[in-house]
């Protein structure tokens, strides 16, 4: 039954108790109540509220749920960061760029009649990367995941996944890295050799992201357990976070890596030839931390010098965390190299390895009996 009765006292004007009926029925997230009309019997009571017109369900909108989403200060926004989710400034600019072209898009459809062809044959229509499709997908799952707060029961469509159309960053082999890590391949017009040397080695040898690079103080290592604590990063306009990718100041997800003991001398060395104490910036130019685009510009130089080949190969300072992450996978589990490098799961971290020939023959080469014996 839509509408349900039931009696309270009421005192009247002239202080005399009386038992009359009520009825009572929700309105979306609204519990109302009126009066029985002259009902002094349940069956009464009962027979007026069959009478009554059908309860129409007050659809909840999209926009009704959006336009409250990722605007500081919001209760959205204070159960993201409880729930240990980013609400970083970038964040929440981000969000809300999507949260508006969705609202342009969809605000007007009642949230319980969205269906995944609707949504899907609009994204395959546009022109638009499939990262940007991906994220769009993430952030319309979100408003669903949100509905819950207002009452409104819908389960997450499942949305088609879209996939990045970038192509993979290619990888290193081992006598490259021997190739391209020379001193003198990293004089640059940013700041002196060493520096730059020394800045790339960390992210070959700890799998680091560029921005965490960029963001490494000397207080994160640990010299006597040859140990590197990767608990933040650099947003580009320099200013360091104490939380790591896809972290928060509730999670950071910060992570914690081994270095070969000839790159621990050498970072020991450099911090006190610098004179660095331990919340400096390790790697600055002009005192602040090397820029994104200094590093992209002195990483390619170094590419030429060492004479690498690079025809028809996509490589970047990324690669060398593709790098590490493919010669890592060689010796150690999916699980521990995806804790390694701070993989939210082990997907990404199988994203990032390719297929080497060199370490594919490595790996088959105590193979090479049987296979001589195969027709014997």
């Amino acid at each position: 039954m839509e509408y349900h009765i039931f009696q309270k006292t009421v005192v009247g004007k002239n202080g005399k108790s009386t038992r009359r009926y009520y009825y009572w029925y929700k309105e979306g997230n609204i519990q109302r109540q009126k009066i029985c009309k002259n009902c002094k019997t349940k069956s009464e009571a009962l027979a007026f509220v069959s009478s009554l017109p059908a309860i129409k369900e007050k659809s909840t909108l999209i926009k009704d749920i959006a336009n409250n989403m990722y605007i500081p200060g919001s209760p959205h926004l204070m159960r993201r960061e409880q729930l240990g989710r980013s609400i970083v400034e970038e964040t929440i600019k981000d969000g809300r760029i999507y949260i508006n072209h969705i609202i342009k898009k969809w605000g007007d459809y009642s949230i319980t009649d969205i269906t995944v062809d609707q949504v899907g044959n609009y994204l395959f229509s546009l022109k638009k990367s499939g990262s940007w499709k991906a994220r769009y997908i993430s952030i319309f799952g979100e408003i669903f995941d949100e509905a819950v707060w207002y009452g409104v029961k819908v389960m997450r469509p499942n949305f088609p996944a879209f996939a990045p159309k970038s192509r993979k960053k290619d990888i290193f082999y081992p006598a490259e890295l021997k190739q391209l890590f020379l001193k003198e391949n990293f004089s640059n017009p940013y700041t002196d050799s060493e520096t730059m040397f020394l800045f790339f080695t960390c992210c070959i040898f700890a799998g680091l992201r560029l921005s965490e690079a960029r963001a490494l103080t000397p207080r994160q290592f640990i010299f006597d357990k040859k140990a590197l604590v990767i608990d933040g990063f650099c947003k580009k306009n320099g200013m360091r976070t104490n939380f790591n990718k896809k972290g928060s100041l509730l999670d950071t997800k910060a992570r914690i890596v081994l270095l070969p003991e000839n790159v621990i001398k050498q970072v020991q060395n450099y911090i006190l030839k610098q004179n660095k104490t331990n919340d400096d910036f390790l790697f600055t130019c002009n005192n602040l931390p090397i820029r994104i685009d200094q590093a992209e510009k002195s990483f390619s130089m170094a590419i030429l010098k060492s004479g690498i080949e690079q025809k028809g190969r996509k490589l970047s300072p990324h690669s060398l965390r593709y790098t590490y992450i493919t010669q890592m996978r060689r010796t150690l589990s999916g699980e521990l190299v995806r804790e390694l490098v701070g993989h939210s799961n082990i997907a990404m971290t199988d994203y990032y390895t390719q297929f080497s020939v060199e370490n594919g023959l490595a790996h088959i080469a105590s193979t090479g009996d049987a296979v001589e014996k195969l027709f014997d």
